[in-house]
């Protein structure tokens, strides 16, 4: 089976495309990155003239000195914050400027609530600088890169924008009869035209209020004016029905990593790049690369943003319980969320709350139902990761949510964690099976994405059978430690997994492996209960034949039994 082709539109109709459509010619060679590429320059010129500054292309997305987007841009638009080399930002007051982002009930509901949003600047040799791709729209920017030079230019608004000319201007909902209503609009207000007649224009307002005005009560934008600062056009929402997918989340730490390589295995990529600020009035951390989304698009992948509670700072569970529970911190983090979401293109939101009280369980639902009514409207895909059904994981209304939202990602690995006070498998099949089967009762098995593994643990026990310590170990780490000992694994059926020990000293060292066979295994489950796929922690966890598993199963319809090679 060939990967379905991407069905999300980027509408680029005269009616939707107030702004200038702007765009990209990349570098001979694409725009994938590899991670230990350096930043590659380019020449600036504006308006045709070359300008004082080196841009630098990184990863799929272009940069430019500060300064220069500053004094050639729309400057007004930006918050400057140098104070902080390592955290500078450009920040943004949402609800001064006009945005339309989706349609009329989402713009209004992220404008009234999202606040100050930043997008993340850079310091490159001692200099900052913008990221292009995310700026260029607010700034008033069109650019194209051809080979190594950047061409900068002043965007006009294409007409099909205007201004109110007076307070308090009439206006009808229909032309034909009344609906009993009285409407206006105030003086300076940004309208969209969507159509005209003879005498009138309808319009619509940036909150989404759709009615007829005269023509001349609007001031049509002029080729040098500017009416919105951004805007976003929802694609179509991705139909993944009839087929399996692979979903492999990859951690995100300050700067985001390069957009992997195209891989048959993977479906998804979920890079955790916003995360709740603990203390943060409401505030989201933004750890986002546009440059990432468009090139993991182009090799043949959807991404997910991974949004997170920060559960593993201080504080973290009693500032989640705070913003559950209260209605303008809540729609706060929902709205940044939201813009986030738009601002780096991408396909789906997935929720990774953590470490959450069982007391906050209807809450918990609230704050993931507010989400879905407004990721359907902007053609988003909604999932939200948990633990296995325990009876200390009732924070999880499992039953509600998987209502709620098209997938759950359910974490069956950590069976045996960090703590555990005994060594033993990360996720034996058995365990991950009853997991499953417990998740069923609740949810619909085509909305489940079974966790899998790409990771182990090398247990070190004394000759008691104590455990005395335990280390994660990837995929490729694990390898070549038993490849060093010279080991030969033996596989256990009663798990799933090979096995190997050796001795240390006077204690043992033990691990339960996790390689294609057994990864083969969990995928026997998959189509055994009709999941809708899987989800992998994490992407620099595994390796190349792990992925080669999911493509040999998902894509070429191999039996996972068939799988069974030696380790």
């Amino acid at each position: 089976m060939t990967r379905r082709l991407f069905n999300r539109k980027w509408l680029k109709t005269a009616a939707l495309t107030v702004l200038s459509v702007l765009f990209i010619a990349f570098l001979p060679g694409g725009a994938v990155r590899a991670a230990s590429e350096e930043y590659e320059p380019f020449a600036i010129l504006y308006n045709g003239s070359t300008i004082a500054g080196t841009g630098y292309m990184h990863r799929g997305t272009p940069y430019i000195p500060l300064n220069v987007l500053l004094q050639r841009g729309n400057s007004g638009i930006f918050s400057p914050d140098t104070s902080d080399m390592k955290n500078a930002r450009l920040n943004m007051d949402l609800n001064r400027l006009n945005v339309y982002i989706g349609d009329g009930a989402t713009t209004q509901f992220i404008k009234n609530n999202a606040g100050t949003v930043y997008i993340p600047l850079r310091s490159i040799d001692g200099e900052l600088y913008a990221p292009l791709n995310t700026t260029a729209q607010f700034a008033g920017l069109g650019y194209s890169l051809y080979q190594d030079t950047l061409y900068l230019a002043n965007t006009d608004s294409q007409s099909l924008a205007g201004r109110i000319l007076s307070d308090n201007t009439p206006a009808v909902a229909s032309l034909v009869e009344s609906d009993g209503r009285s409407l206006s609009f105030a003086k300076d207000e940004v309208v969209l035209i969507r159509r005209e007649t003879p005498s009138y224009y309808q319009v619509e307002s940036l909150t989404g209020t759709s009615a007829y005005i005269m023509k001349d009560d609007l001031r049509m934008a002029t080729d040098d004016e500017r009416l919105l600062d951004y805007r976003f056009v929802p694609g179509e929402k991705p139909n993944f029905q009839g087929q399996k997918i692979n979903l492999a989340w990859q951690y995100v730490g300050n700067i985001s990593p390069a957009a992997p390589e195209a891989h048959e295995g993977i479906d998804i990529l979920a890079p955790t790049w916003f995360d709740q600020i603990v203390e943060g009035n409401g505030n989201i951390e933004n750890n986002g690369d546009l440059g990432y989304t468009r090139t993991a698009r182009e090799n043949g992948a959807y991404v997910w943003a991974t949004i997170t509670n920060n559960m593993s700072t201080t504080g973290s569970t009693n500032y989640t319980t705070k913003v559950l529970a209260d209605t303008d911190l809540r729609n706060k983090t929902i709205a940044q969320y939201l813009f986030y979401a738009c601002l780096y293109e991408v396909d789906g939101i997935n929720i990774d709350y953590e470490d959450v009280r069982d007391s906050d369980r209807n809450n918990l639902t609230a704050f993931v139902r507010e989400m879905r009514k407004y990721t359907e409207r902007l053609g988003l895909t909604l999932s939200i990761d948990t633990l296995i059904p325990k009876p200390w994981t009732v924070e999880y209304d499992y039953a509600a949510l998987g209502k709620t939202v098209d997938y759950i990602a359910v974490m069956t690995y950590d069976e045996h964690y960090s703590t555990s006070p005994s060594a033993g498998s990360v996720s034996s099949l058995p365990w991950a099976d009853k997991a499953i089967q417990d998740l069923l009762t609740y949810v619909d098995g085509r909305k489940i994405l079974m966790g899998i593994p790409m990771y182990t643990r090398l247990w070190t026990v004394s000759p008691t059978g104590k455990q005395i310590t335990n280390r994660t170990m990837t995929m490729t780490a694990a390898r070549e430690l038993i490849q060093s000992k010279g080991l030969t694994p033996r596989w256990l059926p009663e798990t799933g997994q090979y096995y190997a020990e050796y001795i240390n000293g006077s204690n043992t060292d033990k691990i339960w492996l996790e390689d294609p066979r057994s990864i083969a295994g969990r995928l026997t489950l998959v189509y055994t209960y009709g999941l809708a796929g899987s989800a992998c922690w994490q992407y620099s966890q595994g390796e190349d034949a792990a992925w080669d598993v999911f493509e040999a199963v998902y894509k070429r319809g191999l039996s996972p039994g068939s799988l069974n090679a030696p380790y």
